[in-house]
């Protein structure tokens, strides 16, 4: 793994968070950004993600645009959070999402566009230095609109599922370690699928699919077998004119839970996970008064270890962040000025200070990308470093492995991203285990027991 260039600086603020401060806060701070850095785009912004692309240790953003043609577009990031002028890639017909994932082993990530024009999946392999290969088309379902990735099947190769908003229908494609795809099989859905997310609902240890579906205002669950099949599609009300999704595990009982942004009203609706398969009933949530949101994300905006909601308010031509509670309600959120016409969102850490940012895209006068860098000052004020004072993690941070100290009892071990999307769970049975990270990106996750007796955050270089 490549070192990040201002390793030493950021050992020190990680160990003063870590071993000094403890993870968790126990007063309630002010969720707090800088005024946003607008990059102007040559033509409508869509689809956004957040990743090392070009491989310095600093986080970039990617997304689509279609003007006469499709491009991937690419602005560089920096250790200070700011982006370099943006470089163009060829995409498929009418790209419309992407995501960034390693697709061919060789720890670059790849870029896979949805092409709502082309009916396809456009594959960029990366090649190194922050360029891209010819875009490589794969057929998928008829308009596929939402596009997330996963390992369906269990062979370590990275997955990928489109929601095809014309046939009612997700398609699965099954990596095949190379960059192509050895399989795809479509699965039906509620009617015009917008969003997807892939996490384990049930937690049977393989993945399960939702999406959101506009032309009926419901999710549709659907859960893995680990084969790469899935069942048919289990509905659960939502609010009106549902678009994305999020997930996470919001209340911190150990089960997903997720958060769907509503295009045509100014709220999120809130549906916590039982953990067999099912939800609770939806509970909305105001995103900012008098607006409405297409995108949403969602990270740990004020490091608190909570799951906090992020969306763009389209009407107000703001971003707001809606703080949780850790028992799975939320706060109405907190605006922040952002430029017109605000569709998309994302979040990242692109000035390296440990705390998740927010880029958001615009479409208004021509389009353009926010970037609003997280400035929350809650460094006071934590308790412990944790509730078991027998167990440790060593190294803190670690590059691919850490192992796990702890009494030699039994226990039940979960971690979760930043995003709240638990990565792995299992059980601990000895008073040393060896855990390996060396497939996850960079980046700060949360390890903690099932019985609450251990939680820490844990960096990994």
């Amino acid at each position: 793994m490549k070192i990040k260039n201002n390793f030493f600086q950021r050992v020190l603020m990680i160990l003063s968070l870590i071993f000094v401060c403890g993870v968790i806060y126990s007063q309630t701070c002010t969720i707090s950004f800088l005024p946003a850095v607008n990059y102007t785009v040559a033509s409508s912004p869509g689809g956004m993600v957040a990743a090392d692309l070009d491989e310095d240790g600093n986080t970039d953003l990617a997304f689509t645009r279609s003007d006469t043609v499709s491009i991937v577009e690419i602005f560089f990031g920096s250790a200070s959070g700011v982006f370099s002028v943006s470089t163009g890639f060829a995409s498929g017909n009418g790209s419309i999402d992407l995501v960034a994932t390693d697709l061919n082993g060789d720890t670059r990530q790849d870029i896979i566009t949805s092409n709502f024009v082309g009916n396809s999946l456009s594959v960029l392999l990366n090649a190194g230095s922050g360029s891209f290969a010819p875009p490589v088309d794969f057929p998928c379902g008829s308009g596929p609109r939402a596009l997330a990735i996963g390992d369906f099947n269990g062979d370590t190769n990275m997955d990928l599922v489109t929601g095809n908003s014309n046939t009612d229908s997700v398609t699965v494609l099954l990596g095949d370690g190379t960059g192509g795809f050895s399989g795809t099989v479509s699965f039906l859905t509620g009617s015009n699928p917008f969003g997807v997310v892939v996490a384990d609902f049930n937690n049977d240890g393989d993945s399960d699919l939702v999406t959101t579906n506009e032309g009926n205002n419901t999710i549709s669950l659907l859960l893995g077998d680990g084969t790469g099949n899935f069942t048919a599609p289990q509905p659960f009300n939502v609010s009106g004119s549902v678009r994305k999704i999020t997930c996470g595990d919001f209340n911190a009982d150990g089960n997903m839970d997720v958060a769907t942004a509503h295009f045509a009203f100014p709220q999120v609706s809130v549906l916590l996970g039982t953990g067999t398969g099912s939800f609770n009933p939806f509970v909305n949530y105001i995103s900012s008064v008098g607006a409405v949101c297409m995108g949403i994300t969602s990270a740990d905006f004020d490091t608190d270890g909570i799951i906090d909601l992020a969306v763009p308010n389209n009407a107000q031509n703001t971003a707001s962040v809606l703080i949780g509670s850790g028992t799975g309600t939320f706060a109405t959120g907190v605006a922040f000025l952002v430029q017109t016409v605000p569709l998309g969102i994302t979040q990242g850490d692109f000035n390296n200070d440990l705390q998740p940012d927010l880029a958001i895209v615009n479409l208004g006068s021509g389009g353009s990308i926010s970037v609003l860098l997280n400035n929350t000052n809650c460094a006071t004020g934590f308790q412990g470093a944790s509730a078991d004072q027998s167990a440790s993690v060593s190294p803190n941070p670690f590059s691919d492995h850490f192992s796990l100290h702890t009494d030699g009892k039994k226990s039940e071990v979960e971690i979760y991203n930043m995003e709240g999307k638990k990565i792995r769970s299992f059980s601990v049975l000895q008073t040393n285990t060896e855990v390996d990270l060396s497939t996850e990106n960079s980046g700060i996750y949360l390890i903690r027991t099932t019985d609450g007796s251990f939680s820490k955050k844990i960096v990994k270089e």
